[in-house]
């Protein structure tokens, strides 16, 4: 699983006979441009399970590795971009990093001049450390009221040092 892949965590693959909402939208639009981001799919796998454990409702029990080999298929875009072509979409891939400039670079494809955008400013995406993340992934195995898992999770904060790390690919090696 090396190398970029893209990825889109939203998306549910469909059928010829079931489009999905966003399908249906742009295939009764005049001018059709979705954009995709492309993201490092081990980074972007990270990303997501730290999300899905840190979440109370979704509280997340599978190690990072089950998580991965259970959900790695979904995480692909290639079967989103056939559809929205197969629907006579125009798709752009734009790539994630540097995330910093992302919303900047996602205007200027949609149109936009230097004078329209807004000033970047610093921006790191951070997630829980992996000390944080299999205390929590504990806390999801043991507790299954939400705000209690909520409760724990901010003790959990106060105590583990560091709490939050920024997100990469790396995160998931450091819990295996």
């Amino acid at each position: 699983m090396g190398g970029k892949q893209p990825g889109f965590p939203d998306y549910e693959l469909t059928t010829v006979n079931k489009q999905t909402k966003l399908e249906k939208f742009l295939s009764e639009m005049e001018v059709v441009g979705p954009w995709l981001v492309e993201r490092e799919l081990r980074s972007m796998a990270a990303s997501l399970y730290n999300q899905a454990v840190k979440d109370p409702y979704v509280g997340e029990t599978r190690s990072p590795q089950q998580w991965l080999k259970e959900e790695e298929a979904k995480l692909r875009i290639e079967p989103m971009i056939e559809d929205l072509k197969a629907v006579g979409a125009r798709v752009e891939v734009l790539a994630y990093e540097p995330a910093e400039s992302l919303v900047q670079r996602l205007l200027k494809v949609a149109g936009a001049i230097d004078g329209e955008l807004p000033d970047q400013i610093p921006w790191t995406n951070t997630s829980m450390s992996a000390a944080l993340l299999m205390a929590m992934l504990e806390v999801n195995r043991t507790v299954l009221d939400p705000q209690e898992r909520i409760d724990r999770r901010n003790e959990l904060v106060k105590t583990i040092r560091p709490a939050f790390m920024p997100s990469g690919p790396d995160l998931l090696e450091l819990m295996g």
